[in-house]
């Protein structure tokens, strides 16, 4: 398997290419691995019959031009099309985002919250990392929208509390003095009462 991906060139060293969860620079192709060095500097052996299989994400087999998408939401308060505006700009000032094709903003959706907007940008480094670059301009979009007066909308939870259930009370009476029976010793009949009032004091 070695040998044939050197033949067809389909992988090469200095690639960048995405097997998986793996996204790195190809250092070297062997018989049996190819070695994968990520941006942590982890360096990975994936078995060449893998490249062979699974589904290889080459970065830069023809050229190292690369589209990155990158999503972000406003407020309904917001004005749209000035929100549109200062995120191409912000996309334009950011290192490493070329100017041709020019960065695009695009409205993907309406949801409840918010207006969710999506930057498209073009590197031709990404085997510098796409994540960082698109960080980058999230921050300078976060700073000329503080400086516009315009804020990104909070996340915002509703809960529905269900009233109580009503308590229920129960008020305990004494129990009624038993009649008295042929077999009541007068001890247990003075010590049967209704009440539980003590006895009075005796008296001469």
């Amino acid at each position: 398997s070695g040998i044939v991906l050197l033949s067809e060139r389909s992988i090469k060293p200095q690639d960048v290419i995405e097997v998986g969860e793996t996204f790195g620079v190809v250092e070297s192709l062997g018989l049996r691995y190819t070695s994968i060095t990520t941006q942590e500097g982890k360096e990975f052996l994936i078995p060449n019959e893998k490249l062979m299989t699974d589904t290889v994400i080459n970065w830069s087999f023809s050229n190292k031009r690369v589209r990155v998408h990158k999503e972000l939401r406003i407020d309904y308060t917001s004005d749209l099309e000035e929100a549109i505006n200062i995120v191409i700009d912000a996309a334009k000032a950011t290192e490493r985002v070329i100017s041709w094709p020019q960065p695009v903003c695009l409205v993907k959706d309406f949801t409840d919250e918010c207006i969710v907007l999506e930057v498209r940008f073009w590197i031709i480094d990404p085997e510098n990392g796409t994540a960082n670059v698109g960080s980058n301009i999230l921050r300078e979009v976060w700073k000329r929208f503080t400086e516009n007066g315009m804020s990104v909308p909070l996340r915002r939870k509703e809960l529905f509390i269900e009233p109580e259930s009503a308590l229920k009370v129960e008020i305990s009476r004494p129990k009624r003095a038993q009649a008295a029976t042929k077999t009541d010793t007068p001890q247990q009949l003075a010590t049967d009462g209704d009440t539980d009032a003590t006895d009075a004091p005796e008296t001469d």
